[in-house]
Formats: structure tokens, sequence, C-alpha cells
């Protein structure tokens, strides 16, 4: 409807090590639950918590697949590994 607004599920919220994952759907089918409210196609929203970058993912294939492509982007950095090479060990 156009008199209905878009609503954060706030139960519904993850964080990631990326960042956070938003659902929403119409103020007026949180209020009501009558699927005749409901968005249809509305992917969670990701805000990097580095960037800052806002990402609507999409819908298809469903939500684990798309948050599985999201991850596989957003690989965690590694930390360096400590070296166990002796010739790099400075000897004063």
């Amino acid at each position: 409807m156009s008199d209905d607004e878009p609503a954060i599920v706030d139960e519904a919220t993850k964080e990631e090590y990326f960042g956070w994952v938003f659902f929403y759907n119409s103020r007026r089918y949180l209020e009501t639950k009558k699927i005749s409210f409901a968005l249809a196609g509305n992917g969670p929203v990701v805000v990097d918590g580095a960037s800052g970058t806002v990402t609507i993912l999409g819908s298809a294939g469903g939500v684990d697949h798309q948050l599985s492509e999201y991850r596989r982007q957003k690989k965690p950095i590694q930390p360096p590994q400590p070296t166990t090479d002796s010739s790099a060990v400075s000897r004063g």
C-alpha cells in the first residue's frame, strides 16, 4: 500500500564479523501479521561495520543463500602468522 512504510524487524537483526544484517517488512504486516500486507522480494540490508557501506541483498535463492554469498565475498582478514624461520630472528 502506498501509505505504508518499511520497518526493521528488530528481533531478526544479526551481528556478523563484517557488520550487521537487518531484515524489514511493511509496518502494517509487522503490526497485523496479515500476509496481504507483507512485502515480497525484500532481501536483507547489510551494513558493513568497517566502511559503513550499505548493501541491499536480493531474495533469489532465499536469505541463507544471499548471506552465504555475501560472507564468501567478505572473508575475514586473517592476522599475519608468526614466523618460525630462525633466520628471521635478529641477533644483536
